[in-house]
């Protein structure tokens, strides 16, 4: 049957050619035709039906009106991506989604249109507004369900249209992306941007080159990549049914639940629920099989801490400006925003330990009656264990040293702790060291302007920030 992607050219008698399958023998006489949603790419059209045997109503999706909008979904091939995971997808994954009773498109033209279930009375989520932490905890539970049955399928990972294995130029395309769109974001949102949220911004460039790498070689996994709150609707047929597929691909799964978490939840929500709602998480993709540990799946969710403000950035510039979708894009941003210095935080509520806090090569003798001798208790406190450990090898280590023995010199530290009693993970401490990378780059600033300057002093501190910054970059930490 022909292909019509213009919600005006939808009338009674192609809609009954439509339903037959899902409705044998029935017959639409009259349709009413309604906008709906809040779409940025494409257009959604509610059409009230009346005739025969058929639903009282039936929405479709078509490519945007905005002829901006439409040419990023050709150009970032929005449309092919959708048509293709209802056509080929929805069927061999578990998350809910609505029943579509036709889907077709001109890959040439990128012409589409869908026609799905209805899901009203269900209520879109609004990311103006935020959810509940039983909505969240919804969203992960269909997020486990969408990633399980497919987990580290190799053959799907292989689909050009899925990445195809090209991580390399996803990451060239995101970084080249973030960096050309930067100065008109920046500029259109001035006057709703604080200057630490500027400077939050520019400093997000600098780790994208870097981004992907903490998931390298690990097992492909379907990802929605915009996984939030405008593209699921609560309630109606289903309690939570997830739409809009017009990113899907393959890459980390804890991206979706990191993007998620950070875009749709008001940072106090997120600061007293998100341990809780990961361990859910895991706790559905067990049931597939699949053995990810808290420690590690934090790791994952941490890295991808920064995922909706680069959404933000580079969708708010290449689909048609709105009001709404300003608002919703600048709500993204900030709550992202408001994230990052949380992860300061990783060590609350976790055992007190003795820091040292200035362990570095400067306060230790090397021989003489000992093997090491260690000074200058000045900045001594309670913390975390692994500040000292992170900020000795940050400040200490050239780059070089540091990249290839970092790993095994902290699991000797682990090994003399464990005799003691001590347990820690290797994972758990990594997100330790990981996090307070920047230690040493704080500790020079701040040292360097409250003592007496020296030619020397100002050699060391230059030398612990440059360490420490490389240390910082190498592990992919924004702060």
């Amino acid at each position: 049957m022909d292909l019509r992607s213009n919600p005006s050219q939808i009338d009674a008698s192609w809609l009954t050619q439509v339903l037959q399958k899902n409705y044998p023998g029935s017959q639409v006489n009259s349709l009413q035709a309604e906008s709906i949603g809040t779409g940025q790419v494409g257009e959604n059209v509610r059409f009230a039906l009346s005739g025969e045997g058929v639903p009282n109503s039936i929405v479709g999706k078509f490519p945007s009106l905005d002829p901006v909008s439409k040419q990023t979904g050709i150009m970032q091939r929005n449309y092919v991506r959708e048509v293709f995971f209802y056509q080929t997808l929805q069927s061999q994954v578990s998350i809910q989604t609505p029943e579509i009773f036709h889907a077709d498109i001109d890959l040439e033209s990128h012409e589409f249109v869908l026609l799905m279930e209805d899901l009203s009375p269900g209520v879109q989520g609004d990311q103006l507004a935020g959810c509940s932490a039983d909505q969240a905890a919804l969203a992960l539970e269909q997020l486990a369900h969408l990633q399980g049955p497919k987990w580290g399928d190799s053959e799907l990972a292989q689909i050009e249209l899925l990445g195809g294995g090209s991580a390399r130029e996803d990451t060239q395309m995101l970084t080249g992306l973030y960096q050309n769109l930067m100065p008109g974001y920046l500029s259109r949102y001035a006057a709703r941007l604080s200057e630490a949220e500027v400077r939050a911004t520019e400093q997000l460039l600098e780790i994208l080159p870097d981004y992907q790498k903490v998931y390298q070689n690990q097992p492909p996994v379907l990802i929605h990549v915009d996984y939030r709150l405008d593209n699921m609707m609560f309630g109606g047929p289903y309690p939570l049914t997830v739409v809009d597929w017009q990113s899907l691909t393959m890459g980390c799964p804890l991206n979706d639940a990191s993007y998620f978490m950070g875009t749709s939840l008001t940072p106090e929500v997120r600061d007293s629920e998100e341990r809780a709602l990961l361990r859910l998480y895991l706790e559905v993709l067990s049931s597939y099989g699949i053995t990810l540990s808290f420690d590690q799946a934090f790791l994952y969710y941490r890295n991808y801490a920064p995922a909706g403000m680069i959404m933000a950035l580079i969708a708010s510039m290449i689909v048609g400006e709105t009001e709404r979708g300003n608002d919703m894009f600048m709500a993204m941003a900030k709550q992202l925003l408001e994230i990052l210095p949380d992860y300061q935080k990783v060590y609350q509520n976790q055992p007190p330990v003795l820091i040292h806090v200035d362990y570095r090569l400067d306060n230790m003798m090397f021989g003489g009656p000992y093997p090491l001798t260690v000074v200058d208790w000045q900045s001594l406190t309670m913390g975390c264990p692994l500040n000292d450990a992170s900020y000795f090898m940050g400040t200490s280590l050239t780059p070089e040293v540091r990249d290839s023995e970092e790993r095994a010199l902290l699991r000797l530290y682990l090994e003399v702790l464990s005799s003691y009693g001590i347990t820690l993970s290797f994972d758990q401490a990594f997100l330790y060291y990981r996090n307070y990378a920047p230690a040493g780059m704080i500790m020079a600033l701040i040292a360097s302007m409250i003592v007496g300057e020296t030619e020397r002093g100002n050699d060391m501190f230059m030398a612990m920030a440059k360490r420490s910054i490389a240390m910082a970059q190498s592990l992919e930490v924004l702060n």
